[in-house]
């Protein structure tokens, strides 16, 4: 995860780290600060970060290494729960794991400081061990599935749908949980066992997100969460299209698009040809469908809100990979190494590929403060794209600045705003090349009529550029 992500921090793990500025006591008691109206366990694990020495790496690698340790769990969690809970054979344990450890969309999409890896973590647990207790309300599974659940109100708001989803596979796939008959409805005294459990986790390591309400608020905040600008393929669209999310699965994680279209279908339709449709298949059809449901209908910012419906995708690849492909023996055998070779090679291809640059790939604040330093003392306006990254490398770096800052309307519209007085403008490249439409300010005034005075371009990241206004300004 840490070879692969932006140079320097994205937008949203600008503010992470920001935030993870504020002492522990703060963080703990407080829920104002910047976390983008999810939990603070991110904000938690870049603080940790703090307590690493130089040598481990860069500011960057120490600040995101805590949360990449985290993260990467996700994928040494598949393959034990395909092995334990699935009962599924190694290779198709292999081929499940080895989808979401080379998945383009988890390794470069998705911001390394930030809730989506630890809420695929957490579906991951809560579909994997809500399968193994499908039929076991016991005192350890409401404390297991407790103790996930509180963790991932601590990563993300998503915990909410996630425990829903959990609830609708055990009402159709298990037992004992939540029955009912034609006079009685029935929920077990554990299911109260385990959302106490949740809420104790969160009070002890967060306490307004009980005591406020606020795991709660922020959730029904996101349900009315306009739609937001995102770049799909070469091109940026005000409001993303539903198909987005079907263009990133194909142009970005190819082998796993293909290796579910024909195993998951294969083995559904060999166990209903053969009279074996099982639990184990109706749990899965209710994930898939619940996550594939929920990610089409939830806004959309950018490929990272796929992750949560690509680590289902990958535990039913792994789950079922033996049904479809198992029989004759060597047929699995064959496909299991392919699939995983294919996922290994489609990362090189498109990591090296000229064509593709990931959305946050962010690089060039760092070297802008360092190469500018006569610029930023002018008492000058200027807008910048991604003001978070500008201010915490000018924080860093312990870099004077004099302009007065503003962010560059993130939009489409061609009445965005470009006041007369500003002088420079800070954009990436998105602005400026064929993504953006031609009609939006950025590229068709200062594209177009400004003067370039600085860029900065590295490999497999976005050029950053300055343009200075032709026309004199006053200060």
């Amino acid at each position: 995860m840490l070879l692969c992500t932006s140079p320097e921090f994205s937008w949203d793990e600008a503010d992470y780290v920001a935030a993870s500025a504020n002492h522990w006591g703060f963080l703990w008691r407080d829920s104002d600060y910047n976390r983008h109206g999810h939990g603070p366990m991110m904000i938690y694990l870049a603080k940790l970060g703090e307590f690493l020495p130089a040598s481990v790496g860069s500011l960057e690698t120490r600040l995101r290494f805590f949360d990449a340790l985290v993260g990467s769990l996700a994928v040494g969690f598949l393959y034990w729960t395909l092995r334990r809970s699935f009962k599924t054979s190694r290779a198709a344990a292999l081929a499940g794991s080895s989808l979401l450890l080379f998945s383009v969309i988890r390794l470069e999409e998705t911001n390394v400081v930030g809730p989506h890896h630890l809420m695929l973590l957490c579906t991951l647990a809560i579909a994997a061990l809500g399968y193994q207790w499908r039929d076991q309300p016991t005192l350890q599974a409401s404390l297991g599935l407790g103790v996930v659940l509180g963790f991932g109100a601590l990563s993300m708001t998503y915990v909410i749908p996630a425990a829903i989803c959990w609830a609708l596979a055990v009402v159709l796939a298990g037992k004992e949980w939540i029955a009912w008959d034609q006079t009685h409805f029935r929920v077990s005294w554990w299911i109260p066992v385990m959302f106490a459990t949740a809420t104790l986790v969160v009070l002890a390591l967060w306490p307004p997100g009980v005591l406020q309400h606020v795991v709660i608020s922020n959730f029904r905040w996101y349900l009315q969460y306009p739609h937001a600008v995102a770049l799909v393929g070469h091109r940026i669209f005000q409001v993303p299209p539903r198909w987005a999310f079907f263009y990133w699965l194909a142009h970005l994680d190819a082998p796993l698009l293909v290796s579910s279209a024909l195993i998951i279908p294969t083995a559904f339709w060999k166990a209903f040809r053969n009279g074996r449709l099982s639990s184990k298949h109706t749990y899965l059809a209710v994930f898939l469908a619940f996550f594939l449901t929920t990610a089409l209908a939830a806004h959309i910012a950018g490929a990272r809100n796929l992750l949560q419906f690509i680590g289902v995708l990958c535990l039913a690849v792994g789950a079922l990979c033996d049904e479809a492909l198992g029989n004759p023996a060597r047929l699995l055998r064959i496909a299991s190494p392919a699939i995983v070779i294919l996922a290994a090679l489609n990362l090189v291809w498109l990591s090296r590929s000229s064509s593709y640059t990931p959305f946050l790939a962010t690089d060039g604040f760092r070297a802008f403060l360092r190469e500018n330093d006569t610029r930023l003392h002018e008492h000058a306006k200027a807008l910048v794209f991604d003001t978070p990254a500008f201010n915490f490398y000018a924080r860093d770096e312990n870099t004077s600045v004099a302009w007065d800052v503003r962010e560059v309307d993130w939009t489409t519209r061609a009445d965005a705003p470009l006041p007369a007085n500003v002088r420079y403008v800070l954009i990436p490249a998105f602005f400026y090349n064929g993504d953006m439409p031609e009609q939006q300010p950025m590229r068709r005034v200062v594209a177009t009529h400004w003067k370039v005075v600085w860029s900065h371009q590295e490999k497999h990241a976005w050029e950053l550029r300055l343009y200075e206004n032709p026309q004199p300004v006053a200060p």
